[in-house]
């Protein structure tokens, strides 16, 4: 009996000294967990906060945008934690000199900025500057730059875009006041909604404001990650991490800007000779095929246009503020009926005929509607 029992317990403590010893190796082989690593290696990195495109804040305080997407991606490699130090572009950019802040994103290189700040070895982007007036003055400049001549131009002080202005100024010959301003990007826009700018560049092209437009490009540039210049190690890490990234996705800045920026190349508004078109042919009309589901049909019960054109047409008779557009829809049977009309429109054109082929090689409805307005 008394055997039995030493050989139990003999095996009892076997059995706890085999998990013991799997225990160990199991800790031996598998790594620290990566929060625990992180916990102890992170960097707490000041990091420049401007609103615009690049740092967004939605009403609950959430955090997204150019340059917050991209420090988070950085981060990723990094493990760098953010100090977000929130302020006007201006002030940050001088926080950044004053070795106030570590990192400002969204910034161009000069000679003379080089000599106060370091520069990433890769572009996060390209971005083009616009000028922008008050959508109600669209008339008046009515795409003659001697509309500037005199003006109050804003821009933001210290930046690449003054010396884009006063160059694109002296190629057309513009005289135009040029006022530096440290104010943040909302004011800037409110003093030109209020007059007190004529017009206004600036930082980039997100301003969704509809009672501004874009109406001159005046220049371009690649712009960077700043750094610190007593930061050297945080240059040699945020290279690391950029390079990374472009193997991991060479068009991951590129797709940023496409998520974050609009494309001012397209106005909203007409000029005033673009109206006098659309007010001497009041009806633009399209024809279609009437058997092309999905994209063009006719319905049988009342004969009007259905499908993807509809949604198109219906799109683009309000595509601009200041106008509307009316289209007049005809339905044809067969592509060679269509073929037929595109060659009769294609000569009617000549003579300032508004049909437009629903159905051509080279043009959409809205591309040709383009073409005539700006002809």
């Amino acid at each position: 009996m008394n055997v039995r029992k030493v050989k139990s317990a003999f095996l009892y403590v076997k059995n706890i000294a085999l998990v013991l010893l799997c225990l160990v190796l199991v800790t031996a082989i598998l790594p620290i967990p990566v929060s625990a690593q992180k916990d102890d290696k992170s960097k707490v990195v000041r990091v420049g906060w401007f609103d615009s495109s690049y740092n967004i804040k939605d009403a609950s305080g959430r955090r997204t945008g150019y340059c917050y997407e991209y420090e988070r991606k950085i981060a990723a490699y990094t493990d760098w934690k953010y100090d977000y130090v929130e302020g006007s572009w201006v002030e940050l950019l001088q926080k950044l000199e004053n070795n106030e802040i570590d990192v400002l994103g969204g910034v161009s290189y000069t000679e003379e900025r080089s000599g106060k700040m370091l520069f990433s070895s890769y572009a996060m982007g390209t971005q083009e500057y616009y000028l922008y007036i008050r959508a109600d003055q669209i008339g008046d400049f009515n795409e003659d730059y001697s509309y500037f001549n005199g003006r109050k131009i804003g821009v933001n002080k210290g930046t690449v875009q003054a010396e884009l202005f006063r160059d694109w100024a002296e190629i057309h010959n513009i005289s135009a006041n040029l006022t530096e301003l440290s104010s943040s990007e909302a004011e800037s826009v409110e003093m030109l909604t209020s007059g007190r700018l004529d017009a206004y560049i600036p930082l980039d092209n997100y301003l969704s404001v509809d009672s501004i437009i874009p109406v001159a490009k005046i220049g371009s540039s690649d712009f960077y990650f700043a750094v610190n210049k007593n930061r050297a190690d945080l240059l040699s890490e945020l290279d690391s991490a950029l390079g990374k990234i472009k193997d991991e996705n060479r068009f991951y800045g590129q797709e940023l800007l496409a998520k974050y920026t609009q494309d001012p190349g397209a106005s909203l508004f007409l000029t005033s000779e673009e109206k006098a078109w659309l007010s001497e042919h009041s009806t633009i009309r399209v024809g279609y095929l009437d058997n092309y589901p999905a994209y063009c049909d006719k319905d049988d019960n009342n004969g009007e246009l259905t499908g993807a054109l509809k949604d198109y047409l219906e799109k683009a008779s309000d595509c601009f503020a200041n106008v509307n557009i009316t289209f007049e829809t005809t339905a044809y049977p067969t592509i060679s009926d269509a073929q037929q009309f595109h060659v009769a429109v294609i000569l009617i054109s000549q003579n300032d005929s508004e049909l437009i082929p629903a159905y051509s090689e080279h043009r959409t409805v809205l591309e040709y509607l383009t073409d005539k307005t700006r002809s």
